[in-house]
This record gives C-alpha cells, structure tokens and sequence, in this order.
C-alpha cells in the first residue's frame, strides 16, 4: 500500500529567497505562517501546487501498481517442442504378422482375404507314393501319396490330382479313376518350399490274363488340367522292369496337410 512521503506544508523553511517588505524584509529564511506579504502569499501558492502535482503522480503510481495484472506462469514444454504447441500421440502399429511352422497349413473356409499365393503347377513339387503293405486287404492296395514343394516359392494345391498307371513303352494304359473325399472334403493346403501335402490311393490288383486287368511299371502324376505329367517316385512297389504293377480301378484322396488318417480308409 503507498503512502505519501510528502511533509506536510507548515513551518517549512525557505531559504535564500526574499519573503516579506518593509521592516520584515530581509534575505534569509522565512517561515510560512508568518504574516505573508503579496510575494510569499505567490510563493507559497507554488509551492503547494508543486506538492500537490507530486502527491497526485505519486498515488497514480500505486494505482497503476494494482492494476497491474500477474505474469502468467511460463506453459512447461518438452525439450524441442514449441510453446502452446498441441501435441498429437503417435499411431501405435500393430503388428499380426505371428510366423509359422514348416508344416503345410490348410484353410478350410473363407477368411475375407483374396489369396494371391499361386497353384503348384508339376514343375514345383515331386510327388512320391508309398506302398503301404500293413493296409492290404484282400484284392485292395493303398499307398501314401506325398506331394513336397520343391520350388523356391509358396504355392498351393486343393482337392485331388490326377495319377495315370504307365506301361513299359510310356502310354497311360487308361485305369478307370475315382476322386473320393477320403479323409474328409477338399481344403486349400498352402506348401512352403520344401513342406508336403499328404492323400491317399486304393486299387484293385487283378491278373495279368484278365481282360479288365491293367499293366504297368510306373504311375505319373499331373497337378494340371493339361499336359502328360511326371513320373512320380515309387516306393515298396515292384521293379520296374518287372512290370508288375495290376489295376482293375484306382480311387484317389482328398489332399490334407498331415498325414494322419490319409491312408485310413
């Protein structure tokens, strides 16, 4: 709060100055509450609106002071971030991608997603097939077909495959074919390089000499709807140059990726 530091006017000495008249006059100091004569009543005059001017700037100068509003407290900023910035949070990724194992996986339904993974055409896998002599029952024969992806590249296969009995001089020798949904419906069996799809074969054996018996020394397989296939690896069959190998008719599996049950049935 202010206060005036501001005497007030009375008995203040004024030195140096002619005051008064006649017997009263003289050069020295004269007090104010003397009997003023015309010049002291002028200077005193000025001296009080003098000391008024002065009390009046001084009490505006308080009220300045009062009105003055506080600083506003400095905003606190991360280091490198401007003043009165707004600051946005960052996008958090999110990441789905999971991995995955060597083994074949096969979709059984739709995901929403268009696939752009290509069909496995006959120069992108091998294709063996295992005779499978614990499942021989009466005049039926299975074996174990294994389809691996030997490209550099993923590629899928769905359903069934064709396989063709070959005679000793290359010609399909025309087998009756059944495609079965044995183990279960055809699924979508994506192959990584070097992972497998499993299915299965029957057939019936017949004798040499029977009209409806088909020969032959080989089986070649074909994954396309055109072209004459490949020769597929045989496994726990009769030598080729024996040309040992009977068919009366040939069922074939659905592709799964495991082998379990493929064979079971």
């Amino acid at each position: 709060m202010c206060q005036s530091t501001i005497d007030p006017p009375r008995r203040r000495a004024v030195a140096g100055i002619v005051v008064g008249a006649g017997e009263n006059k003289r050069f020295g100091t004269s007090y104010l509450d003397q009997e003023p004569s015309m010049n002291s009543r002028h200077l005193r005059v000025v001296v009080l609106g003098a000391i008024g001017v002065g009390l009046a700037l001084s009490q505006q100068a308080c009220a300045n002071d009062a009105a003055a509003p506080a600083a506003a407290a400095p905003s606190q900023t991360s280091p490198g971030q401007a003043a009165g910035a707004s600051v946005t949070p960052e996008a958090t990724a999110d990441s789905g991608d999971s991995g995955g194992s060597d083994q074949a996986d096969g979709s059984g339904g739709s995901t929403g997603k268009t696939s752009t993974v290509p069909g496995c055409l006959n120069n992108d896998v091998t294709l063996d097939v295992t005779f499978q002599p614990q499942a021989v029952v009466g005049h039926h024969r299975l074996g174990l077909v294994t389809v691996t992806n030997s490209s550099d590249h993923t590629c899928k296969v769905r359903g069934h495959f064709a396989i063709a009995l070959i005679n000793p001089a290359d010609e399909d020798t025309g087998v009756p074919l059944e495609m079965v949904d044995q183990p279960g419906e055809a699924i979508t069996v994506k192959l990584k390089p070097r992972t497998s799809a499993f299915a299965g074969i029957k057939w019936t054996v017949c004798d040499k000499g029977d009209s409806a018996c088909h020969v032959g020394n080989s089986l070649r397989y074909n994954l396309q709807s055109s072209g004459n296939g490949k020769t597929a690896e045989l496994e726990g069959f009769p030598a080729g140059e024996k040309n040992a190998i009977t068919m009366t008719s040939l069922q074939i599996g659905t592709l799964q990726p495991i082998r379990t049950g493929v064979v079971a049935w």
